[in-house]
């Protein structure tokens, strides 16, 4: 059920693409109920899923009533089980990994939940587009004799930060009771983030600048968006 599936040219969670479709199926049903008379019309669709092999806390099957007004994203929230967990363990992963500078590995990991973006639940698709900077970062890092392919690694690095903050100011931070100000408040505060001179000049203006004063600190080491601290992959 939290497998990604190819449908319509891209990839899905599965999970998220049922729901969706019930979702159109009780549509359906309330289009459908205009023509029958009171007698015939369905009220509501249940679907009944069951539990995962295996779960520590999923033991039962449970229900989920499509009313005239419900979602697919309140079926996908009410299974966090389906839509959320195993993700979170991923990310627990990838985080491990980063620690350990398996970056391979990360990035793979990453590939997987970036291919589904678009499915997983607002938090998460904040923390995979962090840690992709993240990880991009730390391969600059580990270029120094090479500049064409260290550019390169600090370039998608940067993009990925910005697609993180693009999201964050779009809605995300604010869904998540977050404002762009308070972000990086607390222990993230004392995460020293060093920053190429070019990418600080892009990535200072405007907006970012005024909602991360404290995001970017320059030191002798160059390089865009290393956390030097070894509590980042704890806190990012």
């Amino acid at each position: 059920m939290g497998a990604a599936v190819p449908l319509g040219g891209a990839q899905r969670l599965f999970f998220a693409a049922f729901a969706e479709k019930i979702a159109k199926i009780n549509r359906e049903r309330m289009v459908a109920n205009e023509f029958l008379p009171d007698a015939l019309r369905y009220q509501r669709l249940m679907i009944s899923v069951k539990p995962i092999e295996g779960h520590p806390s999923f033991k039962k099957s449970r229900d989920f009533v499509f009313s005239d007004t419900t979602t697919a994203s309140e079926c996908i929230t009410a299974f966090p089980e389906l839509s959320r967990h195993p993700f979170n363990e991923a990310l627990k992963t990838v985080l491990d990994q980063i620690r350990r500078k398996k970056l391979d590995d990360a990035a793979k990991g990453l590939q997987r939940l970036e291919e589904i973006l678009s499915d997983l639940p607002t938090d998460v698709r904040l923390r995979v587009l962090w840690n992709w900077a993240n990880v991009r970062s730390l391969r600059a890092e580990s270029l120094p004799k090479s500049p064409r392919k260290r550019k390169e690694a600090l370039h998608r690095g940067t993009e990925y930060l910005k697609r993180w903050y693009e999201y964050g100011i779009g809605g995300a931070w604010s869904e998540l009771g977050m404002t762009p100000e308070n972000e990086h408040d607390g222990p993230r505060d004392e995460l020293p983030v060093s920053v190429a001179q070019g990418a600080l000049q892009e990535m200072a203006r405007g907006r970012w600048r005024a909602a991360h004063p404290r995001q970017f600190v320059r030191g002798r080491d160059a390089s865009p968006l290393a956390c030097r601290s070894k509590r980042l992959a704890a806190t990012c």
